[in-house]
């Protein structure tokens, strides 16, 4: 197992490497909100589909930089990019949240464990989605305005508040999880050879 990669602190290419990368993942999770978000039930489980291609980036990421604070600067990152992008300031926090945990999960396996990482991608997709899901359960009216505001109209987003609020939900979470797990194998089956030479296993 290579054990470089706990020991050396980031290095200027491992922070460009984080930044472009983080920035795809960013754009990843954005297309696939826009396309799935056309209907309502679509936007619910944007986070489960989403999964699938992010789970590759996130583990290259882990591949290429199997290095403590490496998740906490992506995650920082990923929180303002959605910031600038007028998301409710909910989605930001469950990114900062969630890429805490994810740091923290993957520092137990010294950054190099393939099951450690892939669980902590999935608290923080998991955790990304509910901070989507919050306002649609705990500030109906304020997603209703805010929403709207950005061009939806209120049947769309009334379907979605009751989609939310509902068993769909549930359904949503689980296959979040599910697809999460589902990224990450894709990932390190399609991403043999820097997985081996990161020594994660």
């Amino acid at each position: 197992m290579n054990t470089k990669g706990k020991k050396i602190s980031l290095s200027s290419k491992d922070l460009i490497n984080i930044s472009i990368f983080t920035l795809l993942f960013a754009i990843c999770m954005f297309l696939v909100a826009g396309i799935a978000g056309m209907i309502p039930t679509g936007f619910v489980f944007h986070g489960a589909i989403a999964a699938i291609p992010c789970g590759i980036i996130y583990m290259y990421m882990r591949a290429k930089t199997p290095k403590k604070n490496a998740i906490i600067v992506q995650s920082i990152l990923f929180a303002i990019i959605y910031f600038v992008m007028g998301n409710p300031i909910t989605v930001p926090i469950a990114i900062l949240i969630g890429g805490g945990l994810a740091e923290v999960i993957s520092a137990t396996g010294k950054y190099t464990s393939f099951w450690r990482n892939t669980i902590g991608f999935a608290v923080l997709t998991v955790i990304t989605w509910l901070g989507f899901m919050f306002n649609m359960h705990f500030q109906k009216q304020y997603y209703m305005e805010y929403a709207t505001g950005r061009g939806s109209s209120a049947a769309y987003v009334e379907n979605l508040l009751n989609l939310a609020n509902g068993p769909m939900f549930y359904i949503a979470l689980v296959a979040t999880i599910i697809c999460s797990f589902i990224g990450a194998l894709l990932g390190r089956n399609l991403l043999k050879k820097h997985f081996e030479k990161a020594g994660m296993v």
